[in-house]
């Protein structure tokens, strides 16, 4: 039988887990900050849990412009896409930087929000936000933002 003792400290512990884990992961989301083009129109990013995302709200634009536009990027950096996942809906394509090991990858994902699309960018294993906010950049330009 567990004392009561043992449980309350038990419990003590689980409750320093849980709040050094939500302080951890409370930090992680940046301050919306500007991306695309200068003089291009003025869209923000945020940076949350290791990914880069912005709304681009312009027609002609989803899914598979995205996707286009990140394998172009892609390759004129020397990467090789691993993985090109691309519907109407959504699209994800996944390269890895030569040099890399195989663990480490940058992932740009897309999807259609009313009017527009929702763009990410993350480098895995655990996000880059310096990489993802030139990856974001480099996107957006090609896209005409």
């Amino acid at each position: 039988m567990v004392s009561t003792r043992a449980a309350v400290t038990g419990a003590k512990v689980g409750a320093l887990v849980l709040g050094v884990l939500a302080a951890a992961l409370g930090g992680c989301q940046s301050k919306p900050q500007a991306v695309g083009m200068p003089g291009g129109n003025p869209l923000t990013a945020t940076y949350s849990m290791g990914t880069l995302s912005t709304n681009v709200v312009r027609a002609g634009i989803g899914p598979r412009e995205v996707a286009s536009a990140a394998e172009a990027i892609f390759r004129r950096r020397g990467f090789t896409v691993r993985q090109s996942k691309i519907t109407g809906e959504s699209a994800r394509i996944t390269a890895q930087e030569p040099g890399e090991g195989e663990f480490r990858a940058t992932v740009v994902t897309a999807e259609r929000i009313s009017g527009g699309v929702r763009i990410g960018v993350r480098v895995e294993p655990f996000g880059d936000h310096e990489q993802s906010t030139i990856m974001l950049n480099d996107l957006l330009a090609r896209l005409g933002m």
